[in-house]
């Protein structure tokens, strides 16, 4: 029987970068800049997020990228 395996390497510098850009998008939310936005998105159009998931979010990476820091290699 052959099974697949992967690998996938996270450094706390990706982690950062994607905290990064949810501090850009909800500071977007707070500026009510749409321009700021994805240029593909309605303005009218409902979001599929809230700044609360955003920043559950922001929490979770936050965490992750402690996680990371401590851990020993």
């Amino acid at each position: 029987m052959c099974e697949e395996s992967a690998s996938l390497q996270i450094r706390t510098t990706d982690v950062a970068l994607c905290i990064d850009e949810i501090t850009h998008v909800m500071k977007s939310f707070v500026e009510g800049a749409e321009d700021q936005m994805d240029a593909t998105m309605d303005a009218n159009q409902p979001k599929d997020f809230t700044c609360d998931d955003l920043c559950i979010l922001k929490e979770m990476m936050l965490a992750l990228e402690k996680a990371i820091d401590e851990r020993n290699i």
